[in-house]
């Protein structure tokens, strides 16, 4: 399907209302509805007979799925049950408890404005300032 944006819509109508003048495109454009409604039933009419004639190809390769899917499902049961078994002295030990949530820092400022504490700003380290490079002897 072509890709026409806005812009192109309003650009061919636009051609359109200029060449047809405005007693004509009403017309037009019920013409062209109704050729883009017959396309589309035509097109639904040749999708509906490609699944018909495509069903016994499918149905096969449905039942086949299925099985697999079956033996798959049957193969992960057994593994599962197999795996719980493995678990259950794994199950007997005591369970380890998470750690305490740490308390915030002492280093706490309180805000001006709502009496909430909040972070103490960071002090940086002061910056060595750049020397000045040597000039390389040449004359400007």
């Amino acid at each position: 399907m072509p890709d026409i944006g806005l812009f192109e819509l309003i650009l061919i109508g636009a051609v359109a209302f200029l060449v047809l003048g405005p007693e004509r495109l009403p017309e037009f454009f019920a013409q062209i509805g109704r050729a883009v409604r017959r396309a589309r039933g035509w097109a639904a009419e040749i999708r509906q007979q490609i699944n018909v004639e495509t069903e016994p190809l499918r149905s096969p390769a449905t039942e086949v799925r299925a099985e697999v899917q079956d033996i798959i499902d049957a193969g992960l049961s057994t593994a599962a049950a197999e795996a719980s078994v493995a678990e259950k002295p794994a199950a007997e030990k005591p369970a380890r408890r998470k750690p305490a949530a740490r308390k915030p820092a002492a280093s706490k400022a309180k805000s001006k404005d709502s009496g909430e504490s909040k972070p103490a700003p960071r002090k940086r380290a002061p910056r060595k300032k750049a020397e000045p490079k040597p000039d390389s002897g040449k004359d400007a």
